[in-house]
């Protein structure tokens, strides 16, 4: 994160009303936004606590017990509103950037619900213009005493994640996993708002730049010297087609449309593209949680007269990759037997289980049509010697040998998410989220797989990162 973004974080948190964030984005977007769970949990517990004194205060001939639990309810009523009206306008989670663009509509669905919720919780002590003139001094004067108050609690615990995170980069820190590799790591450069190619060759142990052309960051691929990403012009928004280059020149070879996943092959001649057909929902407590989609695939060429394959399966998005033959795919597809509520929205599936125990692992023969299940997983890798097939359950690397059929779990990983193969298959790649609040920055990290030794190359990394030969 760079210095000026750390800047506008700090000026969000003194000057941009606490209410606001806590009310307008809590509990929707930042208890499942990774580095914000616990500053947003302490920021709007304090507010509850807080309110519900000035309620006090305002009513003293009511007990504390019964404001807190009322504070509880406004404040509840409040977030919900806010994260509601705030998602349909801002289309996705709002960060401390974007905070001063919406300060004005938080304050007023703050106050309007507030206003309302007081008036029928109160409605016996308060009149409705008491209850709107309540509502603002609980607004304006709860924010300096929770700035002040949970302003020590929030540097304790800054500091103590990076102490944990200064420890893990120092047991992390087993270079000598790559001495045997090969080959290029990849990663984006971040200059913010704009994202460059780089990579890191093995053998010379250093750096190499590409800064001919913006990519978008989250969603690229590369096999050999072919290069398949969506072109970010601005680093902001998103080419409508996904474009094929041969590095390090970066000559264009082809554009195909779609903006979807995509994985090419293991000789780069071939792109797999999915298409999204419907978002996927499961039950967790008493609602709906959101988790991928399911999607049509297609095979096209990435040089020369495009011929179109296309698969007869529909598969989610947790993962996709080539037999290093190119004659098949491993991918992810939802288990026949679960049962599917409301099929006819047009827009989600929703099963009747969560995501992880209905996703099957599929070896796809592309020129027979014929399908393998091979147990339950997601985010597959072949490995380049054509022998086994790594993917994630519950949290854990596993590995799949072909030729006996057998399942080996191997170790926790950092991350349930996706990872590339090193060429000669013994390490991993992938990025690893920092626990730091606020702090979106993740650690390139090398994961030796029978060892389970790990070594961090880039403590301040960000986004995606890829390994080929």
């Amino acid at each position: 994160m760079k210095i000026k973004e750390n800047v506008a974080v700090f000026l969000g948190l003194i000057f941009i009303p606490t209410i606001c964030m806590a009310n307008g984005l809590i509990p929707l977007v930042n208890f499942f936004t990774p580095g914000t769970l616990l500053p947003a949990s302490m920021a709007l517990i304090g507010i509850i606590f807080i309110e519900a004194w000035l309620l006090k205060m305002f009513m003293k001939e009511i007990s504390f017990v019964t404001h807190l639990w009322k504070s509880v309810v406004v404040n509840v009523l409040s977030s919900a509103a806010g994260s509601l009206i705030i998602q349909t306008i801002a289309k996705g989670p709002l960060f401390y950037f974007n905070y001063f663009s919406y300060i004005l509509p938080l304050f007023g669905i703050t106050f309007v619900v507030e206003t309302i919720a007081l008036f029928i919780l109160y409605k016996i002590k308060i009149n409705l213009l008491r209850s709107a003139w309540v509502s603002i001094r609980l607004n304006f004067l709860s924010y300096p005493a929770v700035v002040i108050l949970s302003w020590p609690l929030f540097m304790a615990l800054m500091f103590s994640s990076i102490a944990i995170e200064a420890v893990r980069v120092k047991l992390w820190s087993h270079s000598e996993i790559i001495t045997n590799e090969k080959g290029y790591i990849y990663a984006t450069e971040d200059v913010y708002p704009k994202n460059y190619l780089k990579r890191y060759n093995v053998s010379t142990k250093s750096w190499e730049k590409f800064p001919k052309i913006y990519v978008d960051p989250i969603n690229y691929d590369i096999s050999g010297n072919i290069f398949a990403c969506i072109v970010s012009s601005n680093g902001i928004e998103r080419d409508s087609m996904i474009s094929i280059f041969k590095i390090p020149e970066f000559v264009l070879l082809v554009k195909l449309p779609g903006q979807g996943s995509f994985k090419l092959s293991k000789d780069g001649k071939q792109i797999a593209l999915l298409e999204r057909l419907k978002g996927i929902e499961y039950p967790e407590g008493g609602s709906t949680v959101s988790d991928g989609s399911i999607n049509s695939v297609s095979i096209h060429k990435t040089e020369g007269k495009d011929s179109i394959i296309t698969i007869s399966a529909i598969i989610t998005d947790k993962g996709i990759d080539w037999s290093p033959d190119n004659k098949k795919l491993i991918f992810v597809t939802l288990s026949d037997s679960i049962f599917i509520r409301n099929a006819s929205n047009t827009r989600e599936l929703v099963l009747s289980t969560s995501l992880e125990k209905s996703q099957q692992l599929v070896i796809y023969d592309i020129f027979e049509n014929k399908k393998t299940i091979i147990g339950n997983g997601s985010y597959p890798r072949w490995s380049n010697n054509g022998k086994q097939i790594y993917f994630i359950r519950n949290g854990y690397l596993y590995e799949y040998n072909i030729s006996s059929n057998e399942q080996q779990k191997l170790f926790k990983m950092p991350e349930n998410t996706s990872y590339y193969l090193s060429p000669t298959d013994e390490n991993i790649v992938l990025m690893v989220r920092t626990k730091v609040p606020l702090s979106y920055t993740s650690q390139l990290t090398i994961i030796n797989i029978k060892k389970d030794k790990r070594y961090i190359m880039d403590s301040r990394a960000v986004y995606e990162c890829g390994w080929s030969y």
